[in-house]
């Protein structure tokens, strides 16, 4: 093996890629599959940056964004070119816990896809999902959390590839999806896998079910371990809100404003899954630190005014259209707003 270490990217200007707020699971399968394969203890601990693979096998053992990437980039560097769809397909039930088997035991295949699209995160916080229906059936929609490549190239691979393995062993049959789509150029492994053509270089990662499909029963349905699971389910994502990191997700959010450019400044939905969080806890702890996202935005575009009111030779209509108001007036009012005073009446000097 290799002596060198995981490839340094901690210099990407990239959110949350530190913070330990993922669950090992996917770790634990990668870990299991490349020692089949001969990898050593010592290297895989190195390449997620823990000093041992026990850690993994702890209750609350968290790893970022960051510790995944640089197993993943080693991997690939090794040449598992088809990384993903290997450990996609060989997930089984219980490589989800506790939801997995509250999946399995749900009444149908509508009711497993419900479960696992509302507690999701008890899993993986690779990508943010949600879910569109179709004329052909409900699309099951994925966008990446992290822009780290390593992760980017696998994250989606054995996001449909690990799909369709646990629909096979909740249906108890062959099962196909109707269509499938995601960023990558070559999906040749995956199609192969899955059964069906993959689209490639999408905006997202999609996966189809046929309507009918959903209302199939499950052969281990069972109602009440089914309502227990799911309350346990609840419990620890509770659990994971209320005891993930402390994080100063004001801080996050105005790091992420002020090395934006205005106009590209993400709304709600993905800010929050740039941060590996859900919009409603954004909302919740943003408040909590007695600000919003609008406000804050408010902020950063008062600093910014300031600084090329008193810096630059920018005209007022050219900074209005640099910090994103639609029109002159709506800037004119908001520095109003902020000084009680016309960018004029405040930088008389700078201005005449």
């Amino acid at each position: 093996m290799p002596a060198a270490g995981p490839r340094d990217i901690s210099n990407r200007p990239i959110s949350a890629i530190t913070l330990h707020t993922i669950q090992p699971y996917l770790a634990r399968a990668l870990v299991d599959w490349s020692l089949r394969r001969g990898y050593s203890a010592g290297w895989l601990a190195t390449r997620l940056n823990i000093p041992t693979l026990d850690l993994l096998s702890q209750a609350d053992c968290r790893l970022s964004a960051l510790q995944y990437e640089g197993l993943l980039s080693a991997l690939y560097d090794e040449g598992h070119a088809s990384l993903g769809v290997d450990i996609g397909q060989q997930l089984t039930v219980s490589s989800y816990g506790v939801l997995g088997h509250a999946m399995q035991t749900a009444e149908t295949v509508g009711d497993a896809v419900q479960l696992g699209l509302s507690f999701y995160r008890l899993t993986s916080n690779f990508m943010t999902l949600q879910s569109r229906w179709t004329p052909q059936g409900l699309c099951l929609e994925a966008f990446m959390d992290y822009e780290l490549p390593a992760l980017g190239r696998f994250a989606p691979e054995e996001h449909l590839a690990g799909i369709c393995q646990i629909a096979r062993q909740l249906i108890g049959q062959a099962f196909t999806p109707l269509s499938v789509s995601l960023p990558a150029q070559n999906a040749d492994a995956l199609s192969q896998f899955l059964g069906c053509p993959v689209a490639t270089g999408s905006n997202s990662t999609c996966f189809t079910i046929a309507h009918s499909l959903l209302e199939r029963g499950l052969p281990y349905a069972h109602a009440l371990t089914s309502q227990q699971l799911r309350r346990i389910c609840q419990q620890l994502a509770d659990e994971e809100e209320d005891q993930s990191s402390p994080v100063d997700l004001r801080g996050q959010v105005r790091q992420i404003l002020t090395q934006t450019d205005p106009l590209l400044w993400p709304d709600l939905p993905a800010l929050a899954r740039s941060l590996s969080t859900t919009e409603r806890t954004l909302r919740r702890r943003l408040s909590e630190q007695g600000t919003d996202y609008r406000r804050e935005q408010d902020r950063e575009r008062q600093k910014r005014a300031e600084w090329l009111l008193e810096n630059s030779t920018l005209s007022v209509e050219a900074i209005s259209a640099q910090l994103g108001y639609g029109e002159v007036a709506s800037f004119r009012r908001a520095f109003h707003r902020w000084h009680g005073q016309s960018p004029r009446q405040r930088f008389p000097v700078v201005m005449s």
